[in-house]
């Protein structure tokens, strides 16, 4: 997973505050926010165990209805799980960088721009309070036109936090997929129903649908 920057700061942003970071908070809500997905991805982490389990169980017992249910919520919390890798590192980019931009001030260091934008854009979605403080930080320095801009702006929004960051529904094919996967590790004999096989463009590749007559 790579941290991408855009070179094209919009210059509006280049004059927009006359001022710059406050060091001190900046580095707690960072440090902080690091913490908190720590602890999240460790919670997560352990509940993806779980779900794994109970979708064995839910399989053996015939409850197909409840391990695809269960499904569902471990394939949103892997999604979060590669957010939360991304920021910290985001963070630890910005920990780097403060010298920097408390010196530049107003100014954006031009491969720090998809950093900033994705600190923006995740502060509301990945539960994480600090975040928020760190979206305040940016918007008080680069304003805030640049804070609404990641909601419109997404293609400057890192691709992995982007497609993983909001919450889901899977289609039943991906969740029947990830039914399979967590069963064949344990052994476990699964033929999924008819119903949540059909085939689409993302599970042509993957169906293992029987053949029809």
């Amino acid at each position: 997973m790579c941290i991408r920057n855009s070179n094209n700061i919009p210059k509006e942003i280049m004059g927009s505050r006359n001022t710059t970071f406050n060091k001190s908070v900046l580095q707690s809500a960072l440090r902080q926010s690091k913490a908190r997905m720590s602890l999240h991805r460790g919670k997560k982490s352990n509940e993806i165990h779980k779900k794994e389990r109970d979708i064995i169980n839910y399989i053996e017992s015939g409850n197909e209805n409840m391990a695809l249910i269960c499904s569902e919520t471990l394939i949103n919390d892997e999604r979060m799980i590669l957010c939360y890798d991304i920021l910290s590192m985001m963070c630890d980019q910005m920990l780097e960088r403060i010298p920097l931009l408390i010196k530049m001030g107003k100014e954006m260091p031009s491969d720090m721009f998809s950093t900033m934008r994705t600190m923006v854009y995740s502060a509301e979605r990945a539960n994480i309070d600090e975040l928020s403080i760190v979206r305040k930080e940016i918007q008080r320095v680069y304003g805030v036109k640049f804070a609404k801009d990641a909601e419109i702006d997404l293609a400057s929004i890192n691709e992995t936090v982007r497609e993983n960051i909001n919450l889901v529904m899977p289609e039943e094919g991906r969740k029947v997929e990830k039914i399979m996967d967590i069963v064949k590790k344990q052994g476990v004999m699964y033929q999924p129903c008819l119903l949540y096989t059909s085939p689409s463009p993302r599970d042509l590749s993957t169906s293992r649908m029987p053949s029809s007559a």
